[in-house]
C-alpha cells in the first residue's frame, strides 16, 4: 500500500469518477468495469500511468507507487479463473461483521459464515485429493 495519503479534496474527486468503488485517506478501490479496461488497455501496450490518466484519475493525486500498485493487483486478478470481480463481490465473500442483535441479522450472518465454510471445505477437499495422487 502507498504511504499517500489522500487530502478530503482529493478524496471526493476520486469518489467522483465512475471507475471508483470506494476511496478512504488510504485507500482505493475500483469497478470490475476499470479493471477489465485496464488490463485490456495494459495488454494493447498502453503504460499504466497513460490508462488511468485515460480513466479521467491524476497521475499525481495517486502517485506512482499506487499506480504500479493497481497494475500488479490486476495482473494477478486477470490469472484468476473466474475473472476480475468488483468490490461488491469480493465483499460477498467475507463473513460480515456483527453489527447488530436481532434474528435476522444473526441467521444472514449464519447463512455467510455457512457459504464460507463450505467453500474452504471444498478447498481442503482439493489439497487431500492432490496429495493422494501423489502416492
Amino acid at each position: 500500500m502507498s504511504k499517500k495519503v489522500f487530502s478530503a479534496e482529493e478524496m471526493a474527486s476520486l469518489a467522483a469518477n465512475p471507475y471508483t468503488s470506494r476511496v478512504t485517506a488510504k485507500q482505493i478501490a475500483f469497478t470490475k468495469e476499470f479493471k477489465e479496461r485496464f488490463w485490456v488497455e495494459y495488454c494493447g501496450g498502453k503504460t499504466p500511468s497513460e490508462i488511468v490518466t485515460g480513466c479521467g484519475y491524476n497521475v499525481e493525486t495517486l502517485g506512482e507507487r499506487r499506480i504500479g500498485g493497481i497494475r500488479e493487483h490486476i495482473r494477478k486478478e486477470s490469472a484468476n479463473p473466474e475473472g476480475f470481480q468488483g468490490e461488491r463481490e469480493k465483499d460477498a465473500e467475507k463473513p460480515p461483521e456483527p453489527d447488530g442483535e436481532s434474528s435476522e441479522d444473526i441467521i444472514r450472518q449464519m447463512r455467510l459464515e455457512l457459504h464460507y465454510m463450505r467453500k474452504e471445505l471444498d478447498f481442503l477437499k482439493k489439497i487431500i485429493s492432490i496429495r493422494g495422487m501423489r502416492k
